[in-house]
């Protein structure tokens, strides 16, 4: 049997392992000689940023927070016990090289992959090396980290609101720990994000890490990679439910310096769940077996809203496309919901609904947010009219009209002439934020919290 026969059968008894499967017989012992053979084996001489992470983290101890990515590493062992994989740096044989790659666990629709962890890519970059340990031509570029902003500290009935369903909560939390702020992510996926922190004042960046638990509530529109790397893992059981800790993972950056923490996943009712922290593994167990949904019943539309409201999610469904979102609404205004503007022949359309919070006048104050993809060409005029200013937005020309409404059949309790309206295009898409009390500055704001 030659590299590429062994590399081969090596690869479909692994993959039947990870579905449950006896592995094939027939070639079980060929198997089972490749996995010797790598565990016997040393390759990180090839490595090109093993002494240089080294000696970066060594140096760089007392560096101070700047940043935090989620990423981890992973250890997988298989086939009885005697099967045990190491990853240690570039593999000789090309399938086993894209191998490398491959799932360890999957949990619900995250996959945990063996892939280099995000926060050891940024290390290496910032010393102006980027990780090969694992080449693979799929692996996505490095992005910005994003841009710091305030959370929220949404109540769980809030969060449900704006998410589209049940928020889960624990009944559990270990001693000092109090909840600090609860916010919603949507894009591909939808999340809950919760934090939890031990007040007090911060020593420095371990204590803050040390005083910090995560619990992320995700819906993913698809399945996703989250490589963990190297990291030792435990396969476990959450509230009934398969679920994979992974122990003392680099999911933290601090200056240029990787950070330890532990994770555990798993998924339940729909969703996927993770729990990042430096507890133990009993503690992280006891808080994600305590959880559970809130009651939780969608709002009705209010008086002065004469069309049904959904979540994000399910407006994209309907339009055909992911919808952007605010990052948070602007201050004193609410989310109320999404709708979908009614069937055209040639543009399809979602809008994000807010109202001022402390309204209950039919007729406001709103705030709409369209966005638009046409199916034909047309020319801003055809949207704007006349006796529009010209705008920057987003770095892109846009234009301001005032007295006047973009759309006027959504909400017909508002005086057509308190209307005003922003418009830009951006991405493909066509963009307006409309509003009967916001005025141009305001909704300029608006749509540089636009997230897409």
């Amino acid at each position: 049997m030659d590299d590429h026969t062994r590399a081969r059968q090596f690869n479909a008894d692994l993959d039947r392992l990870m579905r449950g499967e006896t592995p094939d017989a027939a070639g079980r012992d060929a198997s089972l000689d490749t996995a010797r053979t790598l565990l016997a084996a040393d390759y990180s001489a090839q490595s090109r940023i093993r002494h240089l992470l080294r000696r970066d983290l060594i140096a760089r101890m007392d560096v101070q927070p700047v940043a935090r990515l989620r990423a981890s590493r992973r250890r997988l062992t298989t086939l009885a016990g005697t099967l045990a994989i190491v990853i240690l740096a570039v593999l000789l044989i090309p399938p086993l090289r894209s191998f490398a790659q491959d799932i360890i666990r999957q949990i619900g629709q995250v996959r945990i992959t063996s892939g280099p962890t995000d926060a050891e890519r940024y290390v290496a970059e910032q010393a102006g090396e980027l990780p090969t340990a694992t080449p693979n031509a799929t692996i996505p570029p490095l992005t910005p980290i994003p841009q710091v902003f305030v959370f929220r500290h949404l109540t769980p009935e809030q969060a449900s609101q704006e998410a589209g369903f049940a928020v889960y909560v624990p009944d559990y939390l270990p001693e000092g720990f109090v909840e600090q702020s609860r916010e919603i992510w949507m894009h591909t996926l939808v999340s809950v994000t919760t934090s939890f922190d031990v007040p007090g004042a911060l020593q420095s960046a371990e204590d803050h890490q040390n005083r910090s638990i995560t619990l992320e509530q995700v819906i993913f529109a698809d399945e996703y990679d989250f490589a963990v790397g190297d990291a030792p893992t435990v396969e476990l059981t959450v509230n009934g439910n398969p679920g994979l800790w992974v122990e003392d993972a680099p999911v933290a950056v601090f200056g240029d310096a990787l950070v330890g923490l532990n994770l555990l996943f798993w998924a339940q009712d729909g969703f996927n769940f993770q729990l990042t922290s430096r507890l133990p593994q009993d503690e992280a167990l006891k808080i994600a077996n305590s959880l559970h949904a809130i009651d939780y019943t969608p709002t009705p539309a209010p008086d002065g809203v004469p069309f049904e409201l959904v979540s994000q999610r399910a407006a994209s469904t309907n339009v055909g496309f992911v919808l952007d979102w605010l990052r948070h609404p602007p201050d004193g205004y609410e989310l109320l919901g999404y709708t979908v503007l009614p069937d055209e022949p040639y543009f399809s359309a979602g809008v994000g609904v807010y109202r001022a919070s402390d309204s209950t006048d039919a007729a406001g104050p709103y705030l709409l947010t369209f966005q638009s993809r046409f199916n034909t060409t047309r020319t801003p005029d055809t949207v704007i009219g006349d006796g529009a200013q010209a705008v920057t937005v987003r770095d892109q020309p846009g234009w301001w009209v005032e007295g006047r409404a973009y759309d006027t059949s959504l909400l017909p309790d508002v005086d057509p002439a308190a209307w005003r309206f922003l418009y830009w295009s951006e991405g493909g898409f066509e963009y307006v934020l409309q509003s009967n009390s916001l005025g141009l500055d305001a909704l300029i704001e608006v749509a540089d919290l636009l997230d897409r």
